[in-house]
């Protein structure tokens, strides 16, 4: 799975994530690209390949949360077909604010990509102590 860089507008197949059941809320888009940024490399963009929007800005978690380990439900085990949740990427879904120190980002709901078959899907983590509503600066007040 490779980023792409924001004024690269030629998308390769291979650089495609496919979504088949879509975001929730954006059922009927199926294909997104990762957009990096090289001066900060643990946040992207996921933009759809068809319209501009929607267009999310997700992280890294590892970048945030060292110790993050979700915990996939049976359903979506089955889904990516894997055993072990370290076989799948796993991105987190932000909003920043005017205020930066009031963004957030999700840590209950991640966004699973299986990097060798391009396949992604929203997922809802089994792991009942990870917030929706969590302060991406939080480690630093």
């Amino acid at each position: 799975m490779n980023q792409k860089k924001r004024e690269d507008e030629n998308i390769a197949k291979s650089d495609i994530l496919h979504f088949p059941e879509g975001i929730p809320g954006f059922e009927d888009i199926k294909d997104y690209v990762l957009l990096a940024d090289e001066d900060v490399s643990f946040i992207m963009t996921l933009q759809s390949t068809t319209t501009k929007h929607p267009s999310f800005v997700v992280v890294d978690p590892y970048c945030v949360l060292t110790d993050y380990k979700p915990l996939l439900s049976e359903a979506d085990q089955k889904f990516f077909k894997v055993t072990h949740t370290e076989e799948l990427k796993f991105l987190l879904i932000a909003i920043l604010t005017d205020n930066i120190e009031d963004s957030v980002i999700n840590l209950k709901s991640p966004i699973a990509i299986h990097p060798e078959k391009n396949s992604a899907k929203q997922v809802i983590l089994e792991n009942s102590n990870y917030p929706i509503r969590f302060h991406l600066f939080s480690q630093t007040k």
